[in-house]
């Protein structure tokens, strides 16, 4: 038993004792109240969004303020179906570039579909934004403000 011990320390300091995390290089968020775990990809608001996207013309983490946007309603593509759940307070978790960003959720609201300026570049935080389930006129919009980096 000691013999497997002593072995397995001289294993340990000859290899180096390195940690590897299963999201090592991926972008994720975290949204522990409404089940998400994901990882999100980064694009133009002009491109199709397919799965969960970081808008790279509003912003990144890195630079205080973000929008992130997904689908709901139904299909595999619909990732955002309960954001209009989340509450004041409720915690927002981004992995990006390597470094975890903390979120609180400030204010969840609806507004039209037409309505652009709750695209705010200027915003220093964090913005969500999916189409409402069930009337694809309206948007459900969730602005987050930065706790924890």
């Amino acid at each position: 038993m000691i013999k497997k011990l002593i072995i397995s320390i001289c294993i340990l300091l000859l290899t180096g004792c390195t940690t590897y995390s299963i999201n090592d290089d991926k972008d994720i968020i975290e949204i522990s109240s409404i089940n998400i775990n994901l990882e999100y990809s980064i694009s133009s608001i002009n491109d199709s969004v397919i799965g969960i996207v970081m808008f790279s013309e509003y912003g990144s983490p890195d630079q205080n303020n973000a929008i992130i946007g997904a689908h709901s309603g139904y299909g595999p593509n619909a990732y955002f179906n309960d954001l209009d759940k989340l509450e004041s307070g409720d915690l927002i978790k981004l992995i990006y570039d390597g470094v975890t960003y903390k979120y609180l959720v400030s204010e969840v609201f609806e507004v039209d579909d037409t309505s652009i300026e709750v695209l705010d570049s200027s915003y220093e935080g964090l913005i969500l934004i999916t189409c409402k389930v069930g009337d694809d006129s309206k948007r459900i919009v969730v602005k987050a403000s930065i706790f924890d980096k």
